[in-house]
């Protein structure tokens, strides 16, 4: 089963879920490694939706059942949006970040989503916003250095 999640991060999320169909196949050699018999249904789904605000230079991450877009900046300045895309219910929330910060980063370890660093109103930021997808709640850390335009992974 092949997946693909596209993201146009201008403020539209579009997903996109499609998977192969397995028709049967006349006479398969069962032998043969590369054949696979195992019979697939078609499932496709395809939808778009907007972000709660239009940004650019935001950071976004996943973990568990959770899908994060947060920070950036809008035509207002910097900001503190996090929307969250609960993947099993089908739903959206909004949760604001500690700061408003944009070219900030994000990455995900176990069942915890980090946004890093970035651009605030004073310069680079040393905040780190922990989002905990098992409890849904926020928690903050600090960087040893205050830093912008950063990348993480995990």
């Amino acid at each position: 089963m092949k997946k693909t999640l596209l993201f146009l991060l201008a403020g539209t999320l579009m997903i996109s879920t499609n998977s192969c169909s397995k028709k049967n196949n006349a006479n398969p050699d069962p032998t043969d490694p590369i054949v696979d018999t195992t019979p697939y249904n078609l499932i496709e789904y395809t939808g778009t939706t907007n972000l709660s605000t239009t940004r650019v230079g935001l950071a976004a991450a996943s973990a568990g059942n959770a899908i994060i877009f947060a920070g950036g900046r809008d035509n207002n300045g910097y900001s503190d949006v996090a929307d969250i895309y609960n993947i099993v219910k089908n739903t959206w929330t909004a949760a604001k970040l500690s700061e408003a910060r944009f070219h900030l980063t994000a990455a995900a370890a176990g069942n915890k989503i980090l946004f890093a660093g970035g651009l605030n109103n004073t310069g680079y930021s040393n905040v780190v916003d922990i989002y905990d997808v098992s409890t849904s709640t926020w928690s903050i850390a600090h960087l040893s250095v205050a830093r912008g335009r950063l990348t993480a992974a995990a």
